[in-house]
């Protein structure tokens, strides 16, 4: 009983880093923010510490595996469980809205879930927003998107545990 009361004390910690691809802007959108915002809360309400890198800009392969290590060592260093990068791709080519926070100007998100202790990737994914109702193009849709792509990462955590 006491080694089960010791070990449920421990909770497991992820770190986030959304990197934004969006070649029509030199600063991070909001939507970014809140994507990155709704992940730590969906993650924290599951029981999860929770910490993240600095939401970033990247537009190209090295600026990606740049980041990447940058936060991965971070992840390291502050002793968590697991990292997840976000790519995060926008295409405002058609918006009514491009520097709104839709969901119709993100294209799709893809995901990457590292082991911290072997090293290794233990999921991945990519989520396509796809044809977006009017009633979802908000905030609230990005919410949803984002609390979707939680509810796969998380299950792809719990299944290698």
């Amino acid at each position: 009983m006491g080694i089960f009361a010791a070990s449920s004390l421990f909770a497991s910690a992820i770190s986030f880093q959304v990197v934004q691809h969006d070649k029509s802007q030199d600063k991070i959108r909001l939507s970014s923010y809140q994507i990155e915002g709704d992940l730590m809360e969906y993650f924290f309400n599951a029981g999860y510490i929770v910490t993240n890198s600095p939401t970033v800009i990247a537009n190209s392969d090295e600026d990606d595996k740049k980041e990447y290590t940058k936060s991965i060592k971070s992840a390291e260093e502050g002793e968590c469980d697991y990292f997840v990068t976000l790519l995060t791709d926008y295409n405002v080519a058609n918006s009514t809205g491009p520097e709104q926070s839709l969901l119709s100007n993100i294209h799709e998100i893809s995901w990457r879930v590292i082991d911290i202790a072997t090293g290794k990737e233990i999921a991945s994914g990519v989520k396509k927003t796809g044809v977006v109702s009017p009633t979802q193009d908000n905030e609230d849709g990005i919410s949803s998107f984002a609390f979707e792509i939680a509810a796969e990462i998380s299950a792809s955590i719990t299944s290698k545990r």
